[in-house]
């Protein structure tokens, strides 16, 4: 595995970049629900991305 490319942000800027994934995971599902998705594998980076923001919020608290 790489470095964690979050490791250097600060705490809000996490919590910000994990709110914009998820907000982000939200509408791809909208559009898989109408069958419009482009890029099926980004499902899975963004859900990986959310939990590297959260494992990296964990150590920081």
């Amino acid at each position: 595995m790489g470095k964690n490319k979050f490791a250097e942000l600060s705490m809000g800027e996490l919590i910000q970049r994990e709110n914009e994934l998820r907000t982000e995971l939200e509408m791809l599902n909208l559009k898989k629900n109408v069958g419009q998705v482009s890029k099926p594998s980004r499902f899975s980076e963004i859900k990986r991305d959310i939990a590297a923001i959260m494992t990296t919020k964990r150590a920081l608290s």
